[in-house]
């Protein structure tokens, strides 16, 4: 029913409280928000942050907008919301610099620090159970002699140049030794 209207038409019938006009006015300016939601990144603004200040924003262009003029609505509207981002862009870096809002003691809530440092590469309990078993059992069933030697000694902390000494081995012999058991440990673990 609005698409055929003009933008004045829409704006003089969302001045008169028409929900469905004001609601195709802000239909025909998504991509306009698209756009500088994109260009002008705000750290602290998520998209739905940034819709509903738009829909503020929208709200106000068409009480204030003159339909008698000659400039075209939607480059009134770009402007307005241009404004309204360089404001949340001041009052974002205005909060950075003061010195002392925004800072909180790390200690001031344990419950929600601990939450936060929670970390997601840390295996559970019994995942180290299930690793530690499905190593032994390749070790036993899997590795040759050498390479159960070169595993238990390399876990051990030594190094390849240790390792080659303690076997009386080449150190190019233990290197391929460890290359098979990371092979073989990987197929394991697929």
């Amino acid at each position: 029913m609005y698409t055929d209207l003009t933008d004045w038409n829409l704006v003089a019938l969302a001045k008169r409280g028409e929900d469905t006009a004001f609601e195709e006015i802000l239909r025909r300016y998504q991509p306009l928000l698209n756009h500088l939601q994109g260009e002008f990144y705000l750290p602290d603004m998520d998209r739905d942050e940034w819709q509903q200040e738009a829909r503020i924003v929208l709200w106000k262009a068409v009480q204030h907008f003159n339909v008698t003029r000659e400039k075209a609505f939607g480059s009134y509207y770009k402007t307005a919301l241009l404004n309204r981002r360089r404001d949340l862009a001041r009052r974002a870096h205005a909060k950075k610099r003061s010195t002392s809002s925004g800072h909180v003691e790390i200690d001031a809530n344990p419950e929600l620090l601990s939450n936060l440092l929670v970390d997601t590469w840390l295996a559970t309990p019994d995942q180290v159970v299930i690793v530690r078993d499905t190593v032994s059992q390749c070790q036993a069933t899997r590795f040759s002699n050498f390479e159960r030697l070169v595993h238990e000694y390399a876990c051990s902390g030594l190094s390849i140049v240790e390792i080659a000494a303690s076997l009386n081995a080449d150190g190019k012999q233990v290197k391929n030794a460890l290359a098979r058991i990371k092979k073989k440990l990987r197929n394991e673990f697929r």
